[in-house]
């Protein structure tokens, strides 16, 4: 049987030239770290943290500015954000695509990726047969589904507005009789 440790070493308390080993107690929990435990104990993290705060108040000012904005001043800066998102990617999109282009044409073209895509597509259809082929006709039947949408929408400009509604409607109906009929086959 293994022996569970019940004391801790740490290193920042080494370091500082004060006694590294403390009890378990003394650390906080972390559950990404294999023992469960923090990297440093409490009053290192304690001091680690206060010294952040210190270093960083401006930057920590400024966002629990933010935080503190009113909903419409936070609609605004996220509108503007957008903005200059989506002016960035219209002046860097040919430049975007060549990038794209490189990585994707470098990887998708070559025989070996090919022969890899398709062994792995066969295998995967192999394997989720009734998933592919339940997949497949509902795939089929919200195409329907949209095609007698926009044809009776095109009739009527009127109905132009009501399309969404429906299609949402339509669409959550078909998935739903769909998941039912999967469950009754099962």
């Amino acid at each position: 049987m293994i022996e569970q440790a019940t004391i801790k070493y740490c290193k920042r308390c080494a370091d500082m030239g004060r006694e590294a080993t403390h009890p378990l107690t003394a650390f906080n929990k972390n559950k990404s770290m294999p023992d469960g435990l923090g990297f440093y104990c409490r009053q290192c993290e304690h001091e680690r943290t206060s010294l952040y705060r210190v270093r960083n108040a401006d930057a920590i000012r400024q966002r629990t500015r933010v935080a503190a904005l009113s909903p419409e001043q936070r609609a605004y800066r996220q509108t503007k954000a957008l903005e200059m998102y989506h002016r960035h990617k219209e002046e860097h999109r040919d430049e975007a695509r060549e990038r794209s282009r490189r990585y994707y044409g470098e990887r998708r073209d070559t025989p070996e990726q090919k022969l890899k895509n398709k062994l792995h597509n066969e295998r995967y259809y192999t394997q989720h047969k009734a998933k592919a082929h339940a997949a497949h006709r509902d795939y089929q039947h919200r195409k329907q589904i949209l095609t007698t949408l926009l044809v009776w929408t095109l009739q009527s400009p009127n109905r132009l507005q009501v399309f969404p509604t429906l299609y949402a409607t339509f669409s959550q109906a078909v998935y739903v009789r769909s998941t039912k009929s999967e469950d009754t086959s099962a």
